[in-house]
């Protein structure tokens, strides 16, 4: 804690906990301590607060929730009281972030300066939970309560020269706002006037009060997000027409109620997974990343277009190669459409997606990969395709450079086989569209570097992507498990359920799209492959006779207009098909299934059974490092409903005992192979309980 003095007689506070200056309860202390010495001294007419190292502060520490140390004293709002009620001016001067607790602590300020590129907002909703330091008291003070409202509910933020148009900072710098902080500070003790006090304002609706709140409670109620937008919109009702004391009180209570949800629960499970899983074990304490700065891609197609954007887009020079002229034309075609939407939808400038576009240069021959320093083969899922490709990249491309294979399902020790390096030899596993989702799975093999492995999932971060690292398995961590889920979609189907029935009971469940869904949008023909394959490498493979009945005849989804539902021309609504249920009941019949009722929780257990199911053998055989990184790929790369927390997560919810002794009732029941419950899961059904 340093403290330096500026005329007149301002104190200059600020507080460092790398790397994003959270409120840990030690932090905490020390803030307070220092704001008290200054209150308490007759030398010192006004405080500026700042955090270090360019950030205000990200907020509360996250590692403290339900913990005795989250209430322990001093809170933030036993600082935010001392600020608040003090009769020297007090400024906050924002920086970098001033997110959830960091935002609430300076809005207990009386003053407030931020640079107009920092960040603010009250993003608590994301991990379950509202606002808990009595932002949702005082943000609709300060700015119109709708904006606030939709602040809070969606965890948006906003700029400091957004902040400024709204009346949250009253003044914005282009550089660091500490010195402007200083000056504001003096002005406001020159002047004499009472500082003036959040808390002490109105609540400032946009109309009639209970009309706007009304509204807002029917968004958040429509969200699906948990019980915490409901709160926030309760929280702001209490701030409008209750007394401080009481509203606070109560605010206190909501908040250590949510936090505790399994929602809540959940979210924050994710939250830390997220981080987790840029953890990689087994990696030589002395390896370190390359740095990456020409990305060649191969393959122009759509998933090879939205990798080449993805880079681009995160500031990388990118070489995009296809053979065919054709391919190349309609992949400049798809970049312009993705850039304007971009700009239409407020999510790029102009001269964002100009720049972006152009960083992208298209080439016709692989020798403008020589001087890449990563490649990121994006063919067609053919293994004589890739391995063709790697063996002539392998000649040309500078000894240092990474070579990744996008494949999602293909064996990437056999395509790094062709190579003399295999060593810089991985997977990257993007996920489509390429340039919005989120997840890419980085396949490390035996012969993978820890070099390579670490540039890898560098380079996925500077992307603004989660990686996650997978064994080499066939479709390693998700493609392995959604097989089983729709197997066992499948088997439902065979057994008596409807593809609508499945669909309804798994969007109830909290997935946007049911597997029928799903695989209409993705194309059947793309699964149709998949088991072709499988069949040609295993002749005892099996899959529930239905799948490929409707594949054969071209019934492929949404592409084709008839697949598991009937689509009408220029809609993805699904309709019943009476085709594809006739078809269903005949094959019924040739299978000798009689076909009985299935009710919605059966079809829920055995589709998230299965992936739990699945998901305990690819941890016990070491394809997952951890239960967490299924859960992040799960949760961000195929749907999972996030207030789940993950397939791994909810197990552990549910009991594991429980869904071993589901697992063995389906066993005994199923025409198909794969139930028998995994070993692991056994075991820590037995013993502790949890998967990690």
């Amino acid at each position: 804690m340093k403290q330096a003095h500026s005329k007149p007689n301002v104190v200059h506070i600020t507080w460092s906990n790398p790397p994003v200056n959270a409120l840990s309860l030690a932090t905490r202390k020390d803030i307070y301590e220092a704001v008290g010495a200054a209150l308490a001294d007759d030398r010192v007419d006004a405080l500026v607060l700042s955090g270090e190292g360019g950030r205000f502060s990200g907020g509360a520490d996250v590692r403290e929730f339900n913990t005795e140390d989250a209430s322990a004293f001093p809170s933030i709002i036993d600082i935010g009281r001392l600020l608040e009620e003090s009769e020297k001016p007090c400024i906050a001067a924002i920086e970098g972030v001033a997110l959830g607790g960091g935002l609430e602590l300076a809005l207990f300020c009386h003053g407030r300066v931020a640079s107009g590129q920092a960040l603010l907002g009250l993003p608590e909703v994301k991990l379950g939970v509202m606002p808990g330091a009595q932002g949702t008291q005082r943000l609709p003070r300060l700015i119109m309560a709708g904006i606030a409202l939709e602040m809070m509910m969606e965890g948006r933020f906003i700029t400091g020269a957004e902040a400024e148009q709204l009346g949250l900072v009253e003044a914005v710098t282009e550089g660091e706002p500490v010195t402007r902080a200083m000056q504001f500070a003096a002005e406001m003790v020159i002047s004499e006037e009472s500082p003036p006090r959040v808390q002490d304002m109105p609540v400032r609706f946009n109309g009639e009060p209970e009309a706007e709140l009304a509204r807002a409670m029917d968004k958040a109620r429509s969200m699906r997000r948990g019980p915490a937008p409901e709160a926030i919109v309760t929280s702001v009702a209490r701030a409008a027409g209750s007394r401080p004391d009481e509203a606070e009180a109560a605010d206190t209570a909501a908040f250590f109620e949510l936090a505790a949800t399994p929602e809540a629960i959940a979210l924050q499970h994710l939250f830390f997974a997220e981080r987790s899983a840029n953890r990689i074990e087994s990696v030589a304490s002395g390896a370190t990343s390359r740095t990456i700065k020409l990305v060649g891609v191969v393959g122009a197609g759509t998933m090879g277009t939205g990798i080449a954007m993805a880079f681009a887009n995160s500031g990388f020079r990118v070489h995009l190669f296809d053979a065919n002229a054709n391919s190349l034309a309609r992949s400049e075609e798809i970049r312009s459409k993705a850039y304007a939407s971009a700009q239409r939808r407020g999510k790029m400038d102009n001269a964002a997606a100009e720049a972006a576009q152009a960083r992208i240069a298209t080439v016709t021959s692989l020798d403008a990969m020589a001087d890449a320093d990563l490649i990121v083969e994006a063919v067609i899922e053919d293994m004589a395709v890739k391995k063709t490709i790697f063996a002539e990249l392998d000649t040309m491309v500078r000894p240092d450079a990474v070579l990744a294979t996008n494949t999602s399902f293909l064996d990437v020790a056999e395509i790094a086989s062709v190579t003399e390096t295999p060593a810089r030899v991985l997977g990257m596993h993007f996920f489509s569209p390429a340039h919005i989702m989120r997840l890419v799975e980085v396949i490390r093999v035996r012969d993978t570097s820890d070099a390579a492995l670490l540039t890898a999932m560098a380079v996925v971060r500077k992307l603004g992507k989660i990686g996650v690292v997978a064994g080499n398995c066939d479709g390693f961590i998700g493609n392995r498990m959604i097989d089983q889920y729709f197997l066992r979609a499948n088997e439902l189907l065979m057994e008596g359920a409807s593809p609508r029935q499945v669909d309804d009971a798994m969007r109830g469940f909290g997935f946007a799209m049911g597997p029928f869904e799903m695989s209409d949008m993705a194309g059947n023909d793309v699964a149709w492959l998949n088991r072709k394959r499988h069949l040609a490498e295993d002749k005892s493979y099996r899959f529930p006779e239905i799948a490929d009945a409707a594949a054969e005849r071209g019934w492929y989804g949404q592409k084709t207009g008839k697949g598991w539902y009937i689509y009408l021309e220029g809609s993805r609504q699904g309709l019943d098909s009476p085709e594809l249920l006739d078809l269903l009941d005949d094959v019924r019949a040739r299978a000798g299934i009689e076909p009985r009722n299935i009710d919605a929780e059966e079809i829920v257990d055995r589709c998230i059974y299965a992936l739990v199911n699945e998901g305990a053998k690819i941890l016990e055989e070491g394809h997952a490092q951890r239960a967490s990184d299924i859960d992040v790929v799960y949760v961000r790369g195929f749907g999972f409903p996030d207030l789940k927390g993950g397939p791994m997560h909810h197990a552990e919810r549910m009991g594991l005992a429980r869904i071993v002794d589901r697992i063995n009732e389906f066993a005994s029941a199923s025409r198909f192979p794969g139930w028998e419950p995994a070993p692991l899961l056994v075991e820590r059904a037995g013993t502790t309980g949890r998967l990690d």
